[in-house]
Order: C-alpha cells, then structure tokens, then sequence
C-alpha cells in the first residue's frame, strides 16, 4: 500500500495552485477538474465520520437514514475513485 499524499507532501509534483497543501480536496481539482464534492451531500471527511457516528448510534435526525446513508456511499465512492484518477494522471505524466 502507498499513499499517494506522500508524493505531494514530499514536493514530487509541484503546481502553483496546491499552495504548499496536499489533501485529496485541493489535489484533485487540479489533476481532475472534472471531479468535484461541491454537489455531494456529505463533502468531507470529517463530516462523513460523525455522520457515520450518529447514523450508526441511531440518532441522526437531519436526514431520513436511508438519504444519510447513499450519502454517505456517494462520498466514499468518489474518494475511491479520486485516487484512482489521481494515480492514473500521475502515471501518464511519467
């Protein structure tokens, strides 16, 4: 297993508009303009944790369970596959 934020935190690939960050919501815009959290209902990880949390404990109330939980599944499917997209671009350019 490697981490691919290894690569940028260690400054292996450079762009102006990372600005020194590297966590998968500045990188992937940058190396997939196509892909993007903005329309999703859950957009980070933080909140996809106590979402999960609350959704698991039975007391989440924002959002009926089944809505919470596609949610949920529609943001970890697009993380998964942000790295993915960012791997496969990395490898083109080498």
């Amino acid at each position: 297993v490697f981490d691919l934020m290894d690569i940028f935190k260690n400054g292996f690939y450079l762009h102006p508009k990372l600005k020194g960050k590297y966590s998968i919501k500045v990188v992937l815009p940058v190396l997939c303009p196509d892909l993007s959290y903005k329309t999703l209902q859950v957009q980070e990880g933080m909140q996809a944790v106590v979402t999960w949390h609350h959704l698991t404990e039975g007391n989440y109330e924002e959002y009926p369970k089944e809505e919470t939980r596609v949610a949920l599944l529609e943001y970890c499917k697009l993380d998964t596959f942000a790295m993915l997209r960012i791997w496969e671009e990395l490898r083109a350019m080498t």
